[in-house]
């Protein structure tokens, strides 16, 4: 392998650069750090974006010297395989490369990883870039922020989360999708009600979902506001979608829903568990029969009558027969005879 990596061949070259990385041997750095020489881009590149996985105390050193690299492709590998490693001591020439270097998407990387490479510091330097005239400068600098791990950084993305510019807005979703404060949720609920732009709507949704995944406080919030937004009759269809993905320990938060004093937010609830098609989502969807609205019981027996559980068949049995209301009783009818095969149905009160 390191004999192909001094192969005539550029592609053999570079294949074989590519390949180091899963070597454990001494060798492997310096046939980078060589490589870093090589007369091609390509392998000059492939060899700066191997490194981020090659461990070696000279690694951001050999790194920092690529960032002179006359190919602006190798300059914009090197920047991100320095975020990616966190070489904090690469702050300044990141700083000069925002400053000086002629080609615009290499400036732009430097500013996305000035997050990465030294979180602490890096507000003062990305609150001015993010306030920026140039969008694509405001962009990266506020996607740079969600990587800052201090909590002014979060004020400064509330802000721009209601900047003029929409890939501006775009950026503060995702960067917020990165944070760990328990104000976030709160934040991406408000940009996914009030926004306008339906893109918008649906980044804050889905970084809702991702902050959903965590099991953490911060998750069950999404979930509560996943859930709130379902009361908004154009966000509603959205949110149950997003609700009825999330994994089986949100369950529980979901269920929560059935208690909101919105009629629409527990027939949301009910959707939501019903989509998730789990026997503890089922559970949860039985005691919706039990609610006070005929509503709420109507789109309960809607979703059991597809899962067909044999607690929710009784259920369904003794609605058929008690329920007040004549709509639900029916319906609960028609629930217990899709499950029982044609022309099966309880006998009950008309």
């Amino acid at each position: 392998m390191l004999a192909s990596c001094r192969d005539d061949n550029e592609t053999v070259r570079r294949t074989a650069v590519e390949q180091l990385p899963f070597f454990e041997d001494g060798g492997a750095f310096e046939a980078l750090a060589g490589a870093l020489e090589d007369n091609a881009a390509s392998v000059r590149a492939a060899a700066a974006s191997a490194l981020a996985r090659v461990e070696h105390p000279s690694r951001t050193a050999a790194l920092l010297r690529a960032l002179n690299d006359s190919d602006p492709w190798v300059r914009f590998v090197t920047l991100r395989t320095l975020g990616a490693i966190g070489a904090a001591e690469a702050m300044s020439p990141v700083l000069a490369t925002v400053e000086q270097d002629p080609a615009p998407h290499v400036r732009l990387a430097a500013i996305e990883v000035i997050g990465r490479i030294s979180p602490t510091e890096a507000l003062e330097v990305l609150e001015p870039l993010a306030a920026s005239p140039n969008p694509d400068i405001a962009r990266a600098a506020v996607a740079a922020l969600g990587n800052v791990n201090r909590v002014e950084a979060l004020t400064i993305l509330e802000q721009h989360s209601r900047a003029p510019g929409l890939s501006t807005r775009l950026a503060a979703v995702d960067a917020l999708a990165q944070r760990r404060e328990t104000r976030v949720p709160q934040i991406l609920q408000w940009m996914a009600a009030v926004e306008t732009v339906p893109e918008v709507v649906s980044a804050a949704l889905d970084a809702l979902a991702r902050v959903a995944q965590r099991d953490d406080e911060q998750g069950s919030a999404a979930v509560r506001a996943l859930i709130a937004l379902s009361a908004e009759p154009s966000r509603r269809e959205a949110a149950i979608n997003v609700l009825g993905g999330l994994p089986p320990r949100r369950i529980a938060d979901i269920a929560a829903g059935l208690r909101h004093p919105s009629t629409d937010v527990r027939c949301a609830s009910v959707e939501a568990l019903g989509r998730m098609k789990r026997p503890d989502a089922s559970r949860a969807l039985e005691s919706a029969l039990d609610d006070g609205e005929s509503l709420v019981r109507l789109t309960a027996v809607a979703e059991l009558k597809h899962l067909g559980t044999q607690t929710s068949q009784r259920k369904l049995m003794a609605l058929a027969r008690t329920d007040p209301d004549g709509e639900v009783r029916h319906a609960a009818m028609r629930a217990v005879a899709h499950a029982d095969g044609p022309g099966v149905l309880p006998v009950g009160p008309r």
